[in-house]
């Protein structure tokens, strides 16, 4: 399985200090991490395509309305109570926020994980 991370906007930005900061603090170096843009030849070798809010699935129709996979919002895979779909960007919020958001994140692919491994009954 290959995953890959890409966006909308800006590329070739690193993440921001507290992103590093907390990614380093799981066990992850985001240190020579960059923003890249999300283009027609990654979605064509794509068989499931996960964003963070229903407005980054729309636009994601509306720029490659050739791309007929399924667009799953990652926060629909929270095994906890949730109060909201969208996962939020921490751009510009405090370090705790950030650490909210990637323990979020990590629940949600360690559920994708469990879906995509264990045989449908």
């Amino acid at each position: 399985m290959r995953v890959d991370s890409r966006g909308f906007i800006l590329p070739g930005r690193p993440p921001p200090p507290h992103a590093q900061e907390v990614a380093v603090a799981r066990d992850f170096d985001l240190s020579t991490h960059r923003s890249r843009l999300i283009d027609d030849e990654l979605l064509d070798g794509s068989e499931l395509v996960l964003v963070m809010d229903t407005r980054q699935r729309a636009r994601l129709r509306t720029l490659f309305g050739s791309f007929d996979g399924p667009i799953l919002l990652l926060g629909d895979l929270d095994p906890a109570h949730i109060h909201r779909r969208a996962i939020l960007d921490p751009i510009d919020r405090p370090r705790a926020d950030f650490e909210r958001v990637f323990d979020r994140i990590q629940a949600c692919c360690d559920e994708l994980v469990e879906c995509l491994i264990t045989p449908a009954s």
